[in-house]
């Protein structure tokens, strides 16, 4: 609050409510006279770390901060919900679709399978509702699929453990984006799993996504976590349900083709979502502020 205070800015651009919350308030009292974005990448209410009742305060907070923003950032069109149909035109999607450089990414399209046998990534946080238990369970009963994980948190000890004690299971650490990005393009399925028991993952929106849709590789998502709707529609990957049975069932009933298919759908939708679109609708956006 005391930092925008004290300059005169244009626009005041916040990222989700722990920072939007304070611009606010600068702007209530009259310390802030520019504009205010508000640009939401998580409903923080509905993190399943926090205690309910800070949930709750948190969610009325959040539509305070909501009526005083000048222009509302979302990324993705399932998180309009979120959002009073009322504050819909001031409000404008972002994807979560990294900004690729495209000639790299058409070189690694050309990357050499892993290894001879089918093989699964998962990267990003090894956070208990991300799947990481579910697809251990499933390496049990795949010994002919390897799965592959890139990544930091809580689960680290438990996957390094496994990597150690099962042939098909393999640890990566953590990954610079370039390298995560060559990983990507070595294997078959990029596993995006996150458990939709969780109100924050019935609308995920991950780069991991669009990451994997660039490089026409298809994906493993949950049910209800609204990502599954895109993926089902689009034919550029699977949908199951979040648990092992599932993803073990999945693997053993897919061939070649219906990778390679699936994956030329995923690169196909990507162009609808790739970054410079969203820039040209931010910048729009900015322009009307």
């Amino acid at each position: 609050m005391k930092y925008v205070r004290d300059h005169d800015f244009d626009v005041v651009h916040a990222i989700d409510i722990d920072s939007a919350f304070p611009v606010a308030a600068a702007r209530w009292l009259g310390w802030h006279t520019g504009e205010f974005v508000f640009d939401i990448a998580d409903y923080i209410e509905l993190y399943y770390t926090i205690p309910a009742s800070v949930g709750r305060a948190v969610a009325v907070v959040n539509q305070w901060v909501l009526k005083n923003a000048d222009l509302i950032v979302l990324p993705d069109e399932n998180r309009k919900q979120g959002v009073p149909k009322t504050d819909w035109s001031r409000t404008t999607i972002v994807t979560n679709a990294p900004d690729l450089d495209e000639g790299g990414i058409e070189e690694l399209r050309d990357a050499n399978s892993k290894t001879s046998k089918l093989d699964l990534f998962y990267y990003g946080s090894f956070a208990e509702d991300r799947g990481v238990d579910v697809l251990l369970d499933a390496a049990r009963q795949l010994p002919d699929t390897n799965i592959w994980f890139a990544g930091w948190g809580n689960l680290s000890d438990r996957i390094e453990e496994a990597a150690n004690q099962t042939e098909n299971v393999h640890f990566l650490g953590s990954l610079s984006h370039t390298e995560v990005m060559q990983q990507v393009a070595e294997m078959d399925l990029i596993v995006i799993m996150y458990d939709p028991a969780y109100g924050v993952n019935q609308m995920a929106s991950p780069n991991k996504l669009f990451e994997a849709m660039a490089l026409g590789k298809p994906v493993v998502v949950a049910r209800n976590t609204s990502i599954d709707e895109l993926v089902e529609y689009r034919k550029m990957g699977w949908a199951i349900d979040y648990d092992a049975k599932a993803l073990t069932h999945l693997v053993q009933s897919i061939d070649d083709e219906d990778i390679a298919i699936r994956g030329k759908h995923a690169e196909e939708t990507y162009q609808e979502y790739a970054w410079p679109k969203s820039e040209r609708r931010l910048t729009q956006a900015y322009a009307q502020l």
